[in-house]
């Protein structure tokens, strides 16, 4: 992984590729990635919609290309189209720099980077090193060994944080640290009145003064550890 490739003069209005498994619109993450790299050049991204979904407005200056995915099929089938749609942009727009975003887009990235001769740049919004106390099924195994083939690759890899991104260094072996963009703004909003919060999510009301809440924003899927929280009830 090369530490200073991406110098401003060397992306000053370059063509940028960025591919999301996921939909724009509810990816702050990637909003953000995509307003930092429309001041340095031109941004096209690919991204994923269903059939019925409304889009939000991308300003003129963003190329947006929706794949529409089918409900039906395997979810294999669904990447494989994704990544076939992915190549052919790229193949169309020739770009300067390729941003793969999050480990589903790691084997696509790194395949649109080499048909396009750019640079690559890995976005990894999560991490998904094994833990050697938990076993890790055949589907997170597979996602983990696409990233581990492609990060040493990549010319620029950010993780969510500075402890993850200290994880990625040590566990793939990388000459320098990876940089790294927070989930979460830096910013804090102004303080919610209580009564306000309560009136609005009425979910919010606690019954008795022992009663504890907790609030678990993502996909509602076991594997992101929602079990963890479940099994904990009984404390």
């Amino acid at each position: 992984m090369s530490c200073d490739c991406f110098s401003s003069n060397t992306l000053h209005r370059h063509r940028f590729l960025v591919v999301l498994f996921g939909t724009l619109d509810y990816d702050g993450r990637v909003q953000r990635m995509i307003e930092v790299l429309s001041g340095l050049g031109d941004v096209t991204i690919v991204d994923v919609s269903r059939s019925g979904d409304i889009l939000g407005p991308v300003t003129d200056e963003i190329d947006r290309v929706s794949v529409q995915l089918p409900a039906g099929g395997t979810k294999m089938f669904r990447h494989l189209r994704f990544w076939w749609a992915g190549l052919r942009v790229c193949r169309r727009i020739k770009p300067d720099v390729v941003v793969a975003e999050d480990y589903f887009t790691t084997m696509l990235g790194w395949l649109a980077a080499r048909l396009s001769r750019s640079h690559l740049i890995y976005d990894a919004h999560e991490l998904i090193i094994p833990d050697p106390e938990q076993q890790m099924g055949r589907r997170d195994r597979i996602w983990y060994l696409l990233e581990r083939w492609v990060v040493p690759r990549a010319d620029l890899v950010i993780a969510a944080n500075l402890e993850r991104a200290g994880e990625m260094a040590k566990h793939y072996h990388l000459a320098c640290l990876p940089e790294f963009m927070r989930n979460i703004p830096s910013e804090r909003c102004n303080a919610v009145d209580e009564g306000q919060l309560v009136s609005t999510y009425r979910g919010l009301m606690r019954h008795d003064a022992d009663e504890r809440i907790i609030l678990y924003q993502g996909h509602m899927a076991l594997s992101r550890g929602i079990g963890r929280f479940v099994e904990a009830m009984a404390h």
